[in-house]
């Protein structure tokens, strides 16, 4: 379930994050409202794109796992499996 979240005024100046595209940035908010108490959700990118964008018909599932590993690549998010399923951390 969604969970409400605050942004700090810090976020706007983190320079890991200024040099992603504006959509990982987008995203990666949008993550902190899926994720549980311990910081884990669902990691299908479909799961996703349809809770974070789901009237963005120009974001596709497959943009969204591009955007993924954007922000796993630089240590925002963790990718793995466990048990067939893809989550985030």
């Amino acid at each position: 379930m969604a969970r409400m979240r605050s942004i700090k005024p810090e976020y706007w100046a983190d320079e890991d994050l200024a040099i992603m595209p504006r959509d990982a940035r987008l995203l990666y908010i949008g993550l902190w409202n899926l994720a549980d108490e311990h910081g884990r959700l669902r990691g299908d990118p479909r799961y996703v794109k349809g809770q974070l964008f789901p009237y963005d018909d120009d974001l596709p599932p497959a943009a969204v796992d591009t955007l993924l590993n954007t922000l796993a690549a630089a240590g925002k998010v963790v990718r793995y499996r466990n048990g067939g399923g893809r989550y985030l951390f």
